[in-house]
């Protein structure tokens, strides 16, 4: 008798509608007393089809590779996957552990050529459902922007108001709007902007709107915040869609920039004339230069250090004492978008450098122990990664298979034994399906790379490491920074006077106290 494990699915969308996971688990029981299967576990999730990787399904693949299942029984094709790519993938990993998926609806359980080519037709069907549900979600707001709609309900720009679809200027906020606009002109940093209108009492948005999350106190504005004014074209009478769209990023959503020729313009009232936002912004753009051409001295752990209260500590000098560099916590009282910080560290550049370069040095010129936690590096990340590989390995047998039945359809073709629209209609199947998978590879690929340490990156490191060691008293500060930021070397200041070293190889977790080391002119 065949053992049997029942996957079940949903999607929040549809669960009040053509399917449920209790209809579905029922009807695969039903299926496998009719086969007389041993149900021997079930498991049912509700989550993306478009997501290869789900907690349930991984769940099916970990009792497969543990225990003789001979068939996964689905109610649907589009239950197990809604991409042709993703199901090859599914079917390959699952024929390593010699299971056979087998689906209640529709005649796709046999090996003959009609099954396979109802089952891939079915695979192409289910996958255009989803993207042309997704197009009529789109398409609507598209129509309603291209007649003239505003889509910002929620949180429209400072200095508007929103009713129906459109913005109107609100006119105590459009006054501030242009106060700061004047201000950047004038001379002044998104810094001093903030401290201005806090200073003068200037209401936010979060002041004056319940539903508004307000972490920070009445009027305190963030440098940030007036920074996405001076950028947002909106207040020169221009509001634009579709400027973003999401996609996954090693498996996690991310936003990332269409191109400005696919942009949908809707003219709103406007706050300022064009030139001033033109000139505002050249003005924000020139402030940025000049803070990165006002680096007149070298801080070897710049932006490397963090307070304990989570502030990026600044790289300053002495007015007293010039040649005196130090490092400090940026939340003192004088800033007023955060409390002020209860530790304030504050440290001599060249004690703290002293002490993170000479614990660096100790451990990296210790090859053994190098080579030790390269390895011990690259063990966890393939554990965490065991998955992913998986899946790896699976994309490329579903590669090498779908190329070997595009082989099998040109004889086919070439031996006239089936029509040839159907040849065809097989023909585009398969080549789409490849592409999609060659993406998949691709992805995989890169999501493997970055996991852990390449042998390329190992060179790499130990090249730098062999040349800072044959002039350790004359290393330039340029590869001693390069050597920390491969290292990525990371400071905490656990209070006014321990630190906390880290890194990814093969500085990891080391506190030290200030104090066991001997003190530098102050």
């Amino acid at each position: 008798m065949k053992t049997a494990v029942i996957y079940a699915r949903v999607s929040t969308e549809e669960q009040a509608k053509k399917y449920s996971l209790s209809s579905q688990l029922e009807e695969c029981r039903k299926y496998a007393d009719s086969y007389e299967y041993t149900v021997v576990a079930e498991f049912a999730e509700a989550f993306s089809g478009e997501i290869l990787d789900r907690p349930r399904l991984s769940e099916v693949f970990g009792l497969c590779q543990n225990t003789k299942v001979d068939v996964l029984i689905v109610y649907d094709i589009d239950r197990l996957a809604r991409n042709t790519a993703h199901h090859a993938i599914i079917e390959m990993q699952l024929e390593k552990c010699s299971t056979e998926i087998e689906y209640v609806l529709g005649e796709y359980n046999s090996k003959s050529p009609e099954a396979n080519l109802s089952k891939s037709i079915k695979q192409a069907i289910s996958e255009y459902e989803n993207m042309q549900r997704r197009e009529r979600v789109t398409r609507g707001k598209n129509a309603k922007v291209r007649a003239g709609k505003v889509m910002t309900a929620a949180r429209p720009p400072y200095g508007y108001s929103y009713h129906a679809g459109e913005l109107f200027i609100n006119p105590e906020e459009a006054e501030v709007v242009r106060r700061i606009f004047r201000l950047m002109v004038e001379g002044e940093t998104a810094t001093n902007i903030a401290r201005i209108l806090h200073e003068d009492g200037v209401l936010t948005r979060g002041d004056k709107v319940a539903n508004f999350v307000k972490m920070n106190g009445v009027s305190i504005w963030n440098p940030s915040t007036i920074k996405n004014i001076l950028n947002n074209e909106t207040y020169t009478g221009a509001w634009h869609f579709g400027k973003t769209m999401r996609t996954k990023v090693n498996g996690k959503s991310k936003s990332i920039k269409k191109s400005k020729s696919e942009w949908v313009k809707v003219e709103v009232p406007a706050i300022i004339e064009r030139e001033q936002f033109e000139s505002a912004g050249k003005a924000l753009r020139g402030n940025k230069i000049l803070a990165k051409r006002n680096v007149k001295w070298e801080y070897l752990l710049r932006g490397m250090i963090n307070c304990s209260c989570g502030a990026v500590c600044r790289c300053s000098r002495s007015r007293r004492k010039k040649e005196f560099l130090f490092y400090q916590c940026t939340v003192t009282s004088g800033t007023y978008w955060r409390k002020p910080c209860s530790e304030r560290f504050y440290v001599g550049a060249q004690k703290i450098e002293q002490i993170v370069w000479e614990k660096v040095m100790n451990v990296i010129f210790d090859p053994d122990y190098l080579r030790f936690q390269i390895e011990k590096q690259r063990i966890s990340a393939e554990a965490g990664l065991s998955g992913a590989r998986e899946q790896f390995e699976a994309v490329k047998l579903a590669i090498t298979d779908t190329e070997r039945k595009l082989g099998i359809l040109i004889d086919q073709m070439l031996d006239g034994d089936f029509p040839k629209e159907i040849i065809e209609e097989r023909k585009r199947l398969l080549s789409s399906k490849l592409r999609q998978l060659q993406a998949e590879k691709d992805k995989l690929e890169f999501v493997l790379s970055e996991a852990s340490i390449t042998p390329e990156q190992e060179d790499l490191l130990n090249q730098l490491i062999k040349n800072i060691k044959h002039g350790v008293d004359k290393a330039s500060f340029e590869h001693k920074q390069k050597l920390l930021q491969m290292l990525k070397i990371r400071v905490v200041a656990l209070d006014k006077k321990r630190i906390k070293i880290s890194g990814i190889l093969p500085i990891s977790e080391h506190i030290l106290d200030l104090d066991q080391f001997a003190a530098t002119t102050w």
